[in-house]
């Protein structure tokens, strides 16, 4: 991991301090604004204002690396796009990844931007990531946040030879993510999260990212309210009463959760974002450099205000709180939710080695390892093999918890290679699925290893065969046969989700993604157990694709003025396109896809923003369809900004809900800019699918319209003219939201001479609902905005009947009641209730 780190103004930085809090503990790239006490720890990572809707754009490199037998270009960006939705799953952090398509190396950017490239790598190293850096720490935006050092570009450099890691393998998918992890701002963890080195990672393709990687991410991005309910830990740790710097102290929980922070340069730390909880907490020393490492565990060290490195320590005895070298002695911490568990603190004893550290598990659930190692207890592994610095049969193994513990005599040689070390465990009834921690000591000293093993319920995913078919309407499916395949099973080709048509314990149909002509992919199997596939299969299972025509597609308009937004419509030829399977991406740091809709198989809208300070000239257009890509090489230019152009800016909702799905016949709203400011109503024509609409508002740059009656549902163009100038964007017309035709109780309708009354069950009967059967979750029924108890929602002729239980605190009176569908909300309807 290497970053270019620039100085930073202590000047600058010192204003912002005098108005925010300092930053949390993390394991962020750190700036300390002095040479001494207090240390104010300020973090690297994109400026959140410099973004256009907290994305920030990451480009692929247009050169392929060098790739396996069976591997393939496509199949390595499909990984690429696959890590960064990993990362774009943390809802409490207020960031997100943004595909922006293949670019060309050497290519100057305008803005904030992530690069993803091949090149080569190190001895020892999979992959690393540089940065660039400010030169002066800034503001948040975010209230209450503290002040940060902006990275401008950061550049991912995978391996330009692949042939020994095959982008289909697990290892491959989570360097990647790894590896966005360092783009965005994260340092290496000693949690088993994503963010720790190779060695000492425990997630998962199923389950990439661990609860210390989300909490990280949303501390360094914090949203208001995020990390609600969740508490803090923090004290010093200290050798011989001084500080020890860069101590990593970590808290685990019996349910398998750990987090963890670094100390400051005077011993002092804070862990953040906990969820309310027991915990047990412990500090140890950052393990020695392995591999390539530049660093002790991989930790770039802080910078004082000078750019001169603040080391770490040195080494010490891994200490449990409150005092004890081994878990036994560990008294529990408790955390409140909003509440901060203040003087944990630990005072340890100097050491010149480590006797153990570094230790990984495995198992064998087929032909290959497994890491971590994954236990079943009926019908699985009961024991792992595991290797590390000090680790022998004579080192004492012990699982936190009472569940599952390392059977008698479990510990000893590894029959197959007496170099490893072979570990039996025993399990008790209640044993339930999720990770375990365990610990290692060897002379005195105890190596923590968070999430060492993984209790499952039963085997990994098994794939026999894979069959091709096509369905009643000539569209391709792929039929899995196999074993250990549940509902929530997700079918990988490559790493493109594939739709499940039908789900069985031993078979699955899907509709495999597109893919290019002849493409041969690899299909894995995940659950949400984190188990593969993969672990059972030395060969990957493939499918061919059909050898079908290439395609092709175009570009309108070509050209768009710098800081607009504007509709941008892409024709494919042959195109294919799948719904939920098409992105795109204009080469550009600057330029961004905001949201696009799937019109038919040869046709996308798309609302694209191009930022002010966009370099005038062509980009690389690019379109990912599944499998499949295109690219048009200059399809796109921008010309320099035009101030007698009108603009739109989305996204168009409607103004009853806010929603950006707006039913025909309601009034929806958009801003609308004018060169000469305000302008009168008339002069404004408002066209929806070519349909005229009529302005009910203007004022304040709101332009608010009505959707014709008549405009079908689904995305539509909106064009607004001024005079002879007109800009346009796409919107989605909703339809109808749905309508109650009438309400029952006791067989009998409900009026004013049979009111309903509190407790009773009234049965709705509604129109305009989708078709076919609706759970209960996508129900909801209000009776003076008081949410009900749904009990029931059944298809019937016409629409659907729902049943609930009037809540008993309901007052006498005509009451409104309206039920929502998806969010779809009906027009009130009079419920006349009496109390007596």
């Amino acid at each position: 991991m290497r970053r270019a780190a620039g100085w930073v103004s202590i000047t600058a930085a010192a204003t912002l301090l005098q108005l925010q809090p300092a930053a949390n503990g993390y394991y962020f790239f750190v700036h300390y604004l002095t040479r001494s006490a207090p240390w104010i720890p300020v973090a690297e990572k994109f400026d959140v204002a410099a973004l256009q809707d907290r994305r920030v754009p990451f480009l692929i490199a247009d050169q392929a690396p060098g790739l396996a037998a069976g591997d393939s270009f496509a199949a390595v960006t499909s990984q690429i796009r696959a890590a960064a939705r990993a990362w774009n799953q943390v809802d409490s952090a207020d960031v997100e990844l943004a595909f922006g398509g293949y670019f060309t190396p050497g290519t100057q950017h305008d803005g904030p931007v992530i690069e993803v490239v091949f090149g080569e790598i190190p001895p020892g190293l999979r992959a690393m990531t540089s940065a660039t850096v400010g030169t002066e720490a800034v503001a948040s935006v975010t209230p209450g946040a503290p002040p940060f050092v902006p990275i401008t570009k950061s550049t991912v450099v995978l391996n330009r030879d692949l042939n020994r890691t095959p982008s289909w393998t697990q290892d491959f998918f989570l360097t990647v993510t790894h590896e966005f992890g360092h783009a965005l701002g994260l340092q290496h963890s000693f949690t088993s999260g994503v963010m720790a080195t190779e060695a000492a990672r425990a997630t998962t393709k199923a389950r990439p990212l661990a609860i210390d990687d989300i909490v990280g991410l949303s501390l360094l991005y914090p949203v208001r309210g995020g990390l609600a309910g969740s508490g803090v830990i923090a004290g010093r740790v200290t050798s011989g009463g001084a500080g020890v710097a860069l101590a990593s102290v970590v808290a685990i929980s019996l349910d398998g959760a750990a987090i963890g922070a670094l100390t400051n340069p005077d011993g002092t730390y804070r862990i953040e974002g906990i969820p309310a909880g027991s915990y047990y907490v412990y500090t140890h020393a950052l393990p020695p450099r392995i591999g390539g490492e530049a660093h002790p565990g991989g930790i770039l060290p802080p910078l004082d205000f000078s750019a001169r490195a603040v080391p770490a320590t040195g080494l010490f005895e891994t200490t449990f709180y409150p005092g004890g070298r081994t878990f036994d002695r560990a008294s529990p911490v408790q955390v409140f939710p909003g509440g901060a568990a203040d003087g944990i603190n630990f005072a340890v004893n100097r050491r010149d080695t480590l006797p153990v550290y570094g230790v990984l598990t495995y198992s064998f659930p087929g032909p290959v390892a497994v890491q971590p190692a994954f236990l079943a207890p009926v019908g699985g592994a009961s024991f792992a093999v595991a290797a590390g610095f000090g680790l022998t049969p004579r080192s004492t193994v012990a699982v936190l918890g009472q569940s599952v513990s390392v059977a008698p005599n479990g510990v000893k040689a590894y029959p197959v290679d007496p170099r490893f070390t072979q570990i039996d465990f025993q399990f008790s009834f209640s044993a339930g699925e999720g990770p375990r921690h365990l610990t290692f000591t060897t002379d005195g000293e105890t190596h923590v290893v968070p999430a060492g093993i993984r209790v499952v319920r039963g085997p990994a995913p098994s794939i026999g065969v894979i069959t091709s078919g096509l369905d009643a309407t000539g569209a391709r499916t792929a039929s899995l046969f196999g074993s250990g395949f549940g509902l929530e099973t997700q079918v990988l080709f490559d790493e493109v989700l594939a739709a499940i048509r039908q789900a069985s314990e031993t078979l699955l149909v899907v509709t495999p993604p597109p893919a290019p002509p002849g493409h041969r992919a690899v299909v894995s199997v995940i659950n949400p157990d984190g188990q593969s596939s993969q672990f059972v299969q030395t060969a990957p299972s493939t499918f061919d694709f059909d050898a079908t025509g290439d395609w092709n597609f175009t570009v309108s308009p070509a050209q768009v003025a710098a800081g607009t937004e504007a509709l941008v419509e892409i024709t494919g030829a042959n195109a294919g396109f799948q719904a939920g399977q098409v992105s795109a991406g204009f080469g550009s740091s600057t330029i961004q896809v905001l949201r696009m809709w799937n019109v038919g198989t040869n046709r996308l809208l798309a609302n694209v923003w191009v930022a002010p300070n966009t370099s005038p000239g062509t980009v690389p257009v690019t379109v990912v369809n599944g499998l499949r890509t295109a690219v048009l090489p200059g399809g796109f230019s921008i010309a320099p900004a035009n101030p007698r152009q009108i603009q739109l800016r989305g996204p168009v909702v409607d103004v009853a809900n806010e929603r950006t799905e707006i039913a025909a016949g309601a009034v929806g709203s958009v801003r609308l800019l004018t060169p000469a400011g305000d302008v009168p109503a008339a002069s404004i024509q408002v066209l929806v699918s070519d349909r005229p609409a009529v302005v009910t508002g203007w004022s304040g740059g709101t332009l608010l319209f009505r959707v014709p009656v008549g405009v079908p549902p689904g995305p539509a163009v909106l064009r607004v003219a001024v005079g002879s100038e007109s800009a346009s964007l796409a919107m989605v017309v909703d339809a109808a939201p749905p309508a109650i035709a009438g309400i029952q109780s006791g067989g009998a309708p409900v009026d004013a001479q049979r009111p309903a009354r509190p407790g009773q069950l009234i049965v709705v009967s509604m129109t305009g609902t989708p078709e076919g059967d609706l759970a209960l979750n996508r129900v909801s029924v209000q009776v003076n905005g008081l949410g009900q108890t749904v009990a029931s929602v059944a298809a019937s002729p016409g629409g659907h009947t729902v049943q609930f239980l009037l809540d008993e605190l309901t007052q006498a009176g005509t009451q409104q009641l309206t039920v929502a569908v998806d969010g779809r909300v009906s027009a009130p309807f009079a419920l006349p209730v009496r109390t007596n």
